[in-house]
Formats: structure tokens, C-alpha cells, sequence
């Protein structure tokens, strides 16, 4: 059922994010998932706004790539 899918999926993504590195998954929560501004998160989290935009980098290839893992589980 479609819900069972959703509910499934979210979980998966839950963990994806809950397996991050504290850091990426402070930087991944603030800028993509509450839209705050980079500028303010990287001021918040004391680093620079280029460190911030590598974080997000790692952080959006380490969950791509964990999903990728899943979907071939799934396959």
C-alpha cells in the first residue's frame, strides 16, 4: 500500500541522515530541510562558508549514495 511505501521510505531517509556525521547532518538539517541561510548557519556553527558548502557536498553524496545501496537492496 502507498502509505506502508511512504512510511517506509521516510524511515530510510531518517536513517540516512541519523547516520551522517554530526556536523554535515547540523549543516544538512539547517540549510536544506529548515531553508536557513548558509551564511547564518555557517556564523552559528563557527565555520567558514566555504567549509559549509563542502559539508553539504559530503553530506548530499553520502546519502545519495546510501539510498542508491537501499534501491539496489530493494532490487
Amino acid at each position: 500500500d502507498e502509505h506502508a511505501q511512504d512510511s517506509f521510505l521516510l524511515d530510510r531517509i531518517y536513517e540516512c541522515l541519523n547516520a551522517l556525521p554530526e556536523k554535515e547532518k547540523d549543516a544538512f538539517v539547517a540549510v536544506v530541510l529548515k531553508e536557513e541561510e548558509p551564511k547564518d548557519v555557517a556564523k552559528r556553527m563557527k565555520i567558514s562558508r566555504s567549509y559549509l558548502s563542502r559539508l553539504l557536498k559530503k553530506s548530499w553524496k553520502r546519502i545519495r549514495d546510501m539510498l542508491d545501496e537501499l534501491r539496489d537492496d530493494l532490487d
